[in-house]
């Protein structure tokens, strides 16, 4: 016997013993998930999905999308599909439908935060919010706020979610079963295993398409400004003082960025890493928002489903044997974490899915941005309006990439013609305004690329 074969003798049953204690790890953790999902955890989380879609629902201005023509539609996954059909046409063509469409989702999603009529409730709900989310990002860009409320809909729709803490409930007046206590527990975990894997891939998409570039400071600084620089929505204006900071500060703030979407696994299997990244999670969402006036309300408060609480214990006794093959909320969650993974791999969105490629590319120095003069000069940086204003947002950022970028007559006309009709829906005085876009230097200084008037 050698030397090489007496070092593999030695280590052999040392990488065995590391397995086992792995696997033990993995296997105690898992089972601690398990006891974590409860009936009212899983509750929690059917109030908070209603409640953040019917919020978020109200703040849309869906009439103003029968303004736009063909030529600037740009329906992705799905509703490629539903595009083909009688009704998309007739629904984008009738601002009336639109409203019904509106107005009948919110109900249902009521219904559903109440949980009254639930399982009716939730499949209206997912139904109708695809298709209203879908219509909203054919005409803008493929975003992802309310997104993956949409995914848990789909899950929650097979899941005893109303058991609890619902007018169903209260109406059926009997103890939920321990068959349902079991699903129960694996309905919580396939629901974390989906915002787990939302925030891996975010990091993973990074890691393919910006590579080193996501640690390059002025880098960092582009995709800080890209919407840091539009104040419509709500305009703190912190990412221009950001900005100005030395370039180690951004090194290090992008890799804990993506340190925390790159362990979002443990929050599977380890209690610590349950208490501890949903904090870093919602601290990171509140710096996006103050820093680039993006709101990611139902992800702060999906934050809760993860913590434990008072008001949410774990069960005592481990669920029974409860097969997950035969339940379909399993292959809706598989779905959805397998089909965002591919998607991941290859960098492509595929509506309602997505592989959360948000500031993925290269990016540099200089920087295009858009800005509403009015007819005094100045520049409009509030719009006291809520509804429909995070639309005038994108509305405006691809306005100036339709009108100046790509320099296209026919949707820069469309584009303007609706940034009109948005800015006299919000109050604001008639008359005057232009689009002005901007190449922000790496000094902070701009260079005017255009002027259209609106």
């Amino acid at each position: 016997m050698n030397c090489t074969d007496r070092e593999v003798g030695v280590f052999l049953p040392v990488r065995h013993s590391v397995q086992v204690l792995i696997k033990a790890k993995v296997r105690a953790g898992f089972q601690q998930a398990l006891r974590a999902g409860t009936l009212r955890r899983l509750a929690l989380t059917r109030i908070l999905v209603g409640g953040c879609l019917m919020l978020g629902l109200t703040l849309e201005d869906l009439q103003i999308l029968t303004e736009f023509t063909a030529e600037v539609r740009r329906p992705s996954g799905l509703m490629k599909a539903f595009a083909l059909t009688p009704l998309h046409g007739f629904l984008l063509s009738h601002p009336s439908a639109l409203l019904f469409a509106q107005v009948t989702c919110f109900f249902c999603l009521l219904a559903v935060t109440l949980g009254l009529k639930t399982r009716i409730a939730i499949g209206l709900s997912l139904l109708l919010q695809t298709l209203i989310g879908g219509l909203l990002r054919e005409h803008s860009i493929f975003y992802h706020s309310e997104q993956l409320l949409i995914l848990l809909l789909a899950i929650l729709l097979f899941t005893p979610c109303a058991a609890v803490w619902s007018f169903d409930a209260r109406l059926q007046s009997r103890q939920p079963s321990e068959a349902l206590k079991d699903q129960a527990s694996l309905a919580v975990f396939l629901i974390w295993a989906s915002l787990a894997t939302a925030y891996w891939s975010g990091g993973i998409s990074k890691i393919i398409g910006a590579g080193w570039n996501w640690f390059d400071a002025d880098g960092l600084r582009v995709r800080l400004l890209a919407c840091g620089l539009d104040p419509i929505e709500y305009g703190f204006g912190g990412a221009i003082q950001l900005a100005a900071q030395p370039d180690w500060v951004f090194v290090v703030l992008a890799t804990i960025v993506l340190g925390m979407e790159m362990v979002a696994p443990l929050l599977l299997f380890s209690r610590r890493a349950r208490l501890l990244l949903p904090l870093g999670y919602i601290s990171f969402h509140i710096a996006v928002f103050v820093l680039q006036n993006i709101l990611f309300l139902e992800l702060i408060l999906l934050q809760v489903i993860f913590m434990a609480c008072p008001g949410l214990p774990e069960r005592k006794t481990m669920p029974g044997a409860v097969s997950p093959w035969h339940l379909p909320m399993t292959f809706i969650a598989l779905g959805i974490v397998l089909g965002t993974l591919a998607l991941t791999a290859v960098q492509r969105d595929f509506y309602p899915l997505s592989a959360y490629k948000m500031y993925a590319k290269p990016a540099n120095f200089p920087l295009r941005h858009s800005q509403i003069i009015d007819s005094d000069g100045e520049v409009v940086q509030r719009i006291g309006r809520l509804r429909g204003r995070k639309q005038l947002g994108l509305y405006i950022a691809r306005a100036g990439k339709e009108c100046v970028a790509l320099q296209r007559p026919g949707p820069c006309t469309v584009m303007r013609h609706v940034i009109k009709k948005q800015l006299e829906k919000s109050g604001l005085s008639e008359g005057g305004y232009r689009l002005r876009v901007l190449s922000r230097r790496k000094d902070g200084s701009d260079d005017l690329l255009g002027e259209v008037p609106l």
